[in-house]
């Protein structure tokens, strides 16, 4: 198989931002996606990559900068040296951040389509590659990365995840997670397909667990509005993988917020200590309670809101016949 890595032009660092500097949160207003390692913030948005340390109160300060990344979307961290972002048409990046106020550039991977997602089983990367497939890379030479197998399986391929040798793949339109065993990395075996109610986003595995979170309207439903049910499909779904080959549902818990606007769209989930977090790009952040995954208790929410005139993801939804909104347009969204 041929190779699939190109060097285009090298983004550039900017060097203004080499020493760490408090910044305002407005300043991330189209930041998409973000990860955190040993008391580092790494975060994506506008064609670029923030690396920022967190201080002992919980505020940022900005340490490296490394901008002309193209339409990023997602990043993923594969140890404190380095990391991948998935830049949608413009491929994936690897970068070198063993020196958080310079991080740079080690390849590009230039996928066969939209690299939608990325993440890493060991010395691979995988790619959600959205209706190609999946590839696979192996990234064993950082510099060199090297496609090996792809899935293709004539679905909307949204999101990746790895746990031991069992991939999850989120298919967005169809509300499906598809699983698969990827212990013979060039030769990928699907195991099953998991069938959610709503468009499906990320998928967080834990221990036995496989926590689904969808958007948009359930799957018997249009995304019509006035459609009865219109925008239901905001949720968490939680699965038993004990045994990979026959998933089984835990519970599902709908949540609240579900009319959606169609731009920098995203659905999240992290799970850590017996806690779901729950992020819907308009929706806001949700946390629950998942010690008992059979009664998900919701204990918090809190939204971020889209002031007029001070982020350019503001919209007048009272404007358009599309939309309906309860917010108060003329403050913030």
């Amino acid at each position: 198989m041929a190779r699939r890595s190109s060097t285009p032009k090298r983004p550039a660092a900017n060097s203004s931002r080499s020493s760490c500097r408090a910044i305002s949160p407005s300043g991330w207003s189209r930041t998409i996606t973000g990860s955190s390692l040993n008391g580092y913030v790494y975060l994506v948005g506008d064609s670029s990559l923030i690396i920022a340390k967190e201080n002992a109160d919980g505020s940022l300060v900005t340490c490296g900068y490394l901008s002309d990344l193209g339409e990023v979307r997602r990043l993923e961290l594969y140890d404190d040296t380095m990391l991948a972002v998935a830049s949608r048409h413009n491929g994936v990046y690897l970068v070198d951040i063993s020196n958080k106020e310079t991080p740079t550039v080690i390849s590009h991977y230039n996928t066969l389509e939209i690299a939608n997602d990325v993440c890493f089983a060991s010395d691979y990367m995988i790619v959600a590659g959205r209706y190609f497939g999946v590839e696979i890379v192996d990234i064993k030479d950082r510099s060199n990365p090297q496609f090996v197998s792809k899935i293709s399986n004539n679905k909307e391929c949204y999101r990746v995840a790895v746990s031991d040798t069992t991939l999850f793949v989120s298919c967005w339109a169809t509300g499906e997670v598809e699983l698969y065993d990827i212990s013979v990395v060039d030769n990928p075996q699907k195991i099953r397909t998991v069938e959610v109610d709503g468009r499906v986003g990320e998928t967080f595995v834990d221990e036995d667990f496989m926590y689904v979170v969808t958007g948009y309207s359930g799957m018997s439903l249009k995304d019509t509005v006035g459609q009865p049910g219109y925008g239901t499909g905001n949720g968490l779904t939680i699965f038993d993988i004990t045994d990979i080959t026959r998933p089984v549902l835990v519970s599902t818990v709908k949540a609240d917020g579900s009319l959606f606007h169609s731009a920098y769209d995203d659905w999240s989930v992290c799970v850590n200590n017996g806690f779901a977090y729950f992020t819907n790009s308009y929706g806001g952040l949700y946390v629950y309670d998942v010690s008992n995954p059979a009664a998900p208790e919701r204990i918090g929410k809190y939204t971020v809101p889209l002031y007029k005139d001070k982020s350019s993801l503001y919209t007048d939804m009272t404007e358009s016949d599309a939309y309906v909104f309860p917010y108060d347009c003329s403050e913030y969204i």
